[in-house]
């Protein structure tokens, strides 16, 4: 089975904005930095299966944690997610059936829009304290 993986520089920052990159195409623009006498070490991260195009990585923090949307195997909904390591944590939804996790920081607090449920409705929310949270739970009502 495929796998995607990442190519991101040893400190943590990605090397690119591309998510899904062979493990050669990664080792070769490694080599390529050492002919041009740039010495950076490059780590390729295994981020899991590469499933109908569902496994994209959008962002990375310093702690080398990052934010995402794949496919959730168990209910089948496209989702947002978190991982450390190997760790994957499905954000899940607001309620609908489809969420997206397009940034993080390093607190490894995602922020994030998810439909509502009947998918009529699209928010924003933030993951944080193993709780996704509806941004709209912030606003005063009748507030602007």
């Amino acid at each position: 089975m495929p796998i995607s993986v990442i190519c991101r520089r040893a400190e943590g920052q990605p090397l690119e904005s591309s998510a899904h990159e062979s493990v050669r195409n990664c080792r070769a623009k490694s080599e390529r930095k050492k002919v041009a006498g740039d010495f950076e070490r490059l780590d390729i991260v295994d981020l899991g299966p590469f499933e109908n195009n569902r496994n994209t990585v959008l962002s990375i923090n310093d702690r080398a944690q990052f934010a995402g949307v794949s496919l959730n195997e168990v209910n089948g909904r496209i989702e947002g997610f978190r991982q450390e390591g190997e760790a994957r944590t499905m954000l899940g939804t607001l309620g609908g059936s489809f969420s997206i996790a397009p940034d993080l920081n390093n607190k490894g607090e995602v922020v994030g829009g998810s439909l509502t449920e009947g998918d009529n409705l699209y928010h924003g929310f933030i993951y944080r304290n193993n709780r996704l949270r509806d941004l709209n739970e912030f606003v005063e009502p009748g507030g602007s």
